[in-house]
């Protein structure tokens, strides 16, 4: 059943437990010594797999696995990811998408996110999961994606329905926003590009990563203050950055998307998706028209929001964390 939900927090807990997580954010220098002071030490434990693994004193066989977006480094969600170990007590695994961050990038230029199929981000799940399975004990997988990432969950959830208990979905690329062209038009004629040497190739309007600033073609956020903090990370680390995608990852993005429709009925997992009105790169209204599609599934529509809703003002996120712990 489609539902909408009163955005409204539900108790005074929630509100307690939300800025006891966000106290250390609420600046851009505060933000900067979290990151020093509790987020750093832990990346630099876990730099050394394309992957990152948070367990403790957990109180749940549910894993959390979180899966960033396009041209995203885990590192810019270990924060996150601490809290839901600390104040959920459950044990949390943030994934490094190929191509991206510290995981293996295919081309001679690293700048370039390329794969030669979409569905081997899925594979790169299913192989993690057996390796974890090794290390940690869990029965289900509670999944928190961004954009690419709620795409890689939505569709791993379709083939491992019973395996999934939950799909908290931020953004999902259902539909990819390409400057107004039909997205048929957009498919063929990067599935056309894709079976050519241009396959290797940045897409239109794509490149090596450039510095911009906060006003010059941003889509992603409306925070300066995140803005700020992502290209802080990327001076920090500037063996993660990247810069944008080829025609083959475009191809098979919009392959993967166009499937979105195919095998909805065995999704009857608990599902939030999240949509920003003001969404440059994927389309709000292809989320809306998803959601309907499913049995239980809940839709939070964030007014005046960009993109990166992780990285939003503190009056979106705090809407995300209602959902998510």
């Amino acid at each position: 059943m489609f539902r909408y939900k009163d955005l409204i927090m539900p108790n005074v807990l929630k509100i307690m437990l939300f800025f006891a997580i966000s106290i250390n954010t609420y600046s851009l220098e505060g933000m900067i010594k979290d990151y020093k002071e509790r987020i750093l030490p832990t990346y630099n434990d876990c730099k050394s797999e394309n992957y990152c693994l948070l367990t403790g004193d957990v109180e749940s066989s549910e894993l959390v696995v979180i899966l960033p977006g396009n041209k995203e480094p885990y590192l810019m969600y270990l924060g996150m990811a601490l809290d839901i170990q600390k104040k959920a007590k459950k044990n949390v695994v943030l994934v490094e998408q190929r191509g991206q961050g510290l995981n293996s990038r295919p081309l001679k230029n690293k700048q370039k996110i390329h794969v030669q199929n979409f569905d081997q981000y899925i594979n790169d799940i299913d192989k993690l999961l057996v390796k974890l399975k090794k290390k940690i004990r869990f029965s289900k997988i509670k999944f928190i994606g961004h954009s690419m990432g709620s795409l890689i969950a939505f569709e791993y959830a379709k083939i491992n329905p019973s395996l999934v208990s939950e799909l908290v979905l931020s953004s999902p690329m259902f539909k990819i926003k390409a400057f107004g062209l039909p997205e048929t038009l957009v498919r063929n004629v990067t599935s056309f590009l894709s079976s050519t040497p241009l396959k290797e190739s940045y897409a239109f309007g794509e490149g090596d990563y450039k510095e911009r600033s906060f006003h010059m073609t941003n889509r992603s956020t409306s925070s300066r203050k995140w803005y700020d903090f992502s290209t802080f990370i990327h001076k920090e680390h500037p063996e993660l950055t990247t810069g944008g995608n080829t025609f083959g990852w475009v191809s098979g993005a919009y392959v993967k998307a166009h499937t979105r429709h195919s095998g909805v009925d065995k999704l009857r997992m608990k599902v939030v998706m999240f949509q920003a009105t003001d969404d440059e790169v994927v389309d709000p209204n292809e989320i809306k028209k998803m959601c309907e599609l499913l049995s239980d599934c809940t839709l939070v529509t964030l007014t005046k929001a960009k993109h990166d809703l992780f990285r939003e003002k503190e009056i979106h996120r705090k809407k995300l964390f209602e959902y998510i712990f």
